[in-house]
């Protein structure tokens, strides 16, 4: 599953160079918190580095695919596909970290409310995808399962972080890569 999510990546990364999209009017506050929530998810996985147990496989979990169209030409000319599966899968970490703050004593509320602010941003836009109903935390899983979380939701913010990097496409042309910030030309 890994070589799967750095495959996406890697499709993303090759396809700024024709970046566009439909507009948004709350871009700069999308980019903002999409920086927000990979700082967090980072900072509580540092937390965790001296924490070695079995990691739980996380196979119900969505992840973004090439299909959900997340590259600058996909956003240019249909950013909604992409953006509702970024909803959706933040509405199934929302719940999943809801259930593991109430049954593992684990306190996640730093990164819920980024979640939460995030969504709303993409409510304000009319995006609001339900996400996947995920099982029950059972007590077993407190120890290894916020390391398993936050291991598969560190790849899914970097995405959405590179997703809102550039700003709003709307305001890119076809021609001009400067929005990259890497003088990629």
């Amino acid at each position: 599953m890994p070589g799967a999510h750095l495959a996406v990546l890697c499709v993303l990364l090759l396809a700024l160079r024709n970046a566009c999209g439909s507009p948004l009017p709350d871009w700069n506050h999308c980019r903002e918190s999409s920086r927000n929530l990979n700082d967090i998810v980072n900072s509580m996985i540092a937390q965790m580095q001296d924490v070695k147990v079995k990691v739980i496989m996380m196979d119900g979990v969505p992840y973004i695919e090439s299909a959900d169209r997340c590259d600058p030409a996909g956003l240019r000319s249909n950013s909604k596909l992409c953006l509702s599966k970024i909803s959706a899968i933040l509405q199934t970490y929302i719940g999943l970290f809801e259930k593991m703050g109430g049954s593992c004593d684990w306190d996640n509320s730093d990164l819920k409310e980024e979640m939460l602010y995030l969504q709303k941003h993409l409510k304000a836009r009319g995006i609001n995808e339900s996400g996947k109903k995920m099982g029950a935390v059972q007590a077993w899983m407190c120890h290894s399962l916020p390391q398993a979380l936050l291991q598969r939701l560190t790849s899914f913010s970097s995405i959405v972080a590179r997703v809102f990097a550039p700003g709003d496409p709307a305001k890119h042309t076809e021609d001009d890569n400067s929005f990259l910030g890497c003088g990629l030309q």
